[in-house]
């Protein structure tokens, strides 16, 4: 039924931009099945019309990218997000445990990779609590290219 579609997108270089752009956007808005992409293009890989080390390394761009653009959304949205989310005594006291969680224990970020819509979070509370840009990226850039692999793998 879908043969078409499966003729357009095989072998093609488009499919690993339309496999990095949902990677991307659904890092910041959790609404796109990425993984099924990267699942669908593995498993055109594995017919050999796609190249699956292509597919990783797409993938893992992508979630980098979208890991990015909300940890920037975080840092700029931050002051304003925080002061509306975490008000109060006992929300000064959560502000203050997911702050020293994430300064004690960085490898965070790289299993909130793993855990869907829960990357949208705490890449966005990364920027927003202000982790240090270069922690951020190197945690998140392991955990991309982990998650990447392991979802080529599954196709």
């Amino acid at each position: 039924m879908l043969d078409w579609l499966v003729n357009v997108v095989s072998g093609s270089s488009i499919t690993y931009l339309v496999v990095m752009a949902a990677v991307l956007f659904d890092a910041v808005f959790p609404l796109i099945p990425s993984e099924t992409m990267i699942i669908t293009a593995s498993v055109l890989a594995s017919r050999g019309h796609l190249a699956i080390e292509l597919i990783v390394a797409a993938s893992a761009l992508g979630a980098v990218a979208g890991d990015s653009t909300s940890y920037g959304l975080g840092r700029g949205l931050g002051p304003r997000a925080s002061g509306w989310l975490f008000r109060g005594e006992r929300g000064e006291q959560r502000l203050e445990w997911a702050k020293s969680t994430l300064e004690e224990r960085a490898w965070v970020v790289t299993i909130g990779r793993f855990i869907p819509g829960g990357r949208t979070a705490t890449t966005f509370a990364c920027g927003m609590l202000r982790m240090p840009w270069r922690r951020f990226l190197l945690f998140d850039a392991i955990g991309a290219t982990a998650w990447s692999t392991c979802a080529a793998m599954l196709g």
